[in-house]
């Protein structure tokens, strides 16, 4: 905030305001009325009014006059009366599928599903473990990538609740082989279903460059909810 035509005095009672004092000052700007003129950043202190000020708080209601007459800052514009975090909405996981799976990588064939609530690991669901899978040919996809399969995982009625920050991982036996985020407060009543390409999920984009060697180039996930 300092400024090249401010003296040293003003600049060094700037530089040790606390957060509390840009905060108030701050405030100030944003209630100004946008239609009042602007503040000349111009000076009526000049240095030999400053130098003869010996007092401690005169020098400082000096420096504070200085700083009032320096804010070059315009009105902001109100554009929402108050602003304000996206409401948390409740949602529940009624089933996971992912495509793009190929048949011959067996290994795929442990391919696991866990969804983690929040950014710590007090509530998590394997939805593999609780959840009925089945895996079926995707013949869509086969033109484009050859033969693939779609692993379909349902969920347990009512039983996945999601709220705020969700990691959802894909994991083969212990080891994870891609995760993504997304936070409930983007979904609505109609949302049904959230479909995340492969491009947009973390570690995976290190297979596309490898030249899609575990998933087809087509894999994607999608969540559904209810």
């Amino acid at each position: 905030m300092c400024h090249s035509d401010q003296f040293d005095t003003a600049a060094q009672h700037e530089l040790r305001m606390t957060s509390a004092d840009f905060q108030d000052l701050w405030d100030k700007q944003w209630q100004q009325n946008p239609d009042s003129p602007t503040l000349s950043p111009s000076s009526s202190l000049s240095s030999s009014s400053l130098n003869a000020i010996v007092d401690g708080d005169a020098m400082a209601a000096a420096v504070e006059a200085e700083l009032q007459q320096l804010q070059p800052l315009a009105a902001l514009p109100k554009v929402f009366a108050r602003l304000s975090l996206p409401k948390l909405n409740n949602v529940v996981l009624t089933a996971v599928t992912i495509t793009g799976m190929y048949p011959k990588l067996r290994k795929m064939d442990n391919l696991r599903v866990e969804v983690q609530v929040g950014f710590d690991r007090s509530l998590v669901y394997d939805i593999s473990a609780v959840g009925t899978s089945r895996v079926e040919v995707d013949e869509a996809a086969a033109a484009v990538d050859g033969p693939t399969e779609t692993l379909h995982v349902h969920c347990p009625e009512k039983q996945v609740l999601l709220f705020g920050e969700v990691l959802v991982t894909l994991k083969v036996k212990q080891k994870e082989v891609g995760h993504l985020w997304f936070h409930t407060s983007f979904l609505d009543s109609h949302t049904k279903h959230l479909v995340i390409k492969k491009a947009d999920i973390d570690k995976l984009l290190k297979d596309a460059k490898k030249g899609h060697k575990l998933f087809a180039s087509s894999m994607h996930v999608v969540l559904a909810f209810k």
